[in-house]
């Protein structure tokens, strides 16, 4: 009895569909809000990678300059002021990023990188999502934004079905009129 239940998880697990890479017929502008929790700037290859899976849903990403986001600490708070920044973009995304050094493993110096992706279409409700990646660092005066670099693939794979879903996703009545 156990195993048939088993053997029916089995099969009926392949039946769950995942969102297929959505691409937009006309190149749209998304503003990208990258801020690090240090202060410092988030590494050019993070940046990259991020750049590269919206470009390949036809996105043109427009990079928004963290001092425009006033200072806020609280995520809801950076968000809304993202969207007062970049009032005319119809897609909005802001990245939030920690490296925190966890200690020394088998010879190897470990990080724990902290991501939060935050994004919507403007005029509506934000979507969400956060995880913590580890990095492990051959040497010592590695930091926080080699650590950035060192996860900056599987923040590429964790972002990409964020902005499948809300390009999946039609946009509501109430947006498009708030837009017009």
């Amino acid at each position: 009895m156990v195993l048939r239940a088993l053997l029916a998880a089995v099969v009926l697990s392949g039946c769950v569909r995942s969102v297929p890479v959505q691409r937009l017929a006309v190149r749209t502008e998304i503003a990208v809000a990258l801020l690090s929790e240090d202060g410092q700037p988030v590494p050019e290859a993070f940046v990259h990678k991020l750049f590269e899976a919206l470009d390949r849903r036809n996105l043109e990403a427009h990079a928004v300059d963290p001092a425009q986001l006033g200072g806020q600490k609280l995520s809801s708070e950076r968000f809304r002021a993202l969207q007062v920044s970049a009032n005319q973009v119809p897609l909005l995304l802001l990245v939030e990023t920690r490296a925190t050094f966890f200690g020394q493993v088998t010879g190897r110096f470990r990080w724990t990188v902290s991501l939060k992706f935050t994004a919507a279409r403007s005029g509506e409700q934000s979507v969400s999502d956060s995880v913590d990646l580890p990095a492990l660092m051959e040497h010592e005066h590695e930091r926080g934004p080699e650590a950035l670099d060192n996860v900056a693939d599987f923040a590429a794979a964790r972002l990409a079905p964020l902005i499948d879903g809300l390009l999946v996703t039609p946009p509501s009545a109430d947006a498009g009129a708030q837009t017009r």
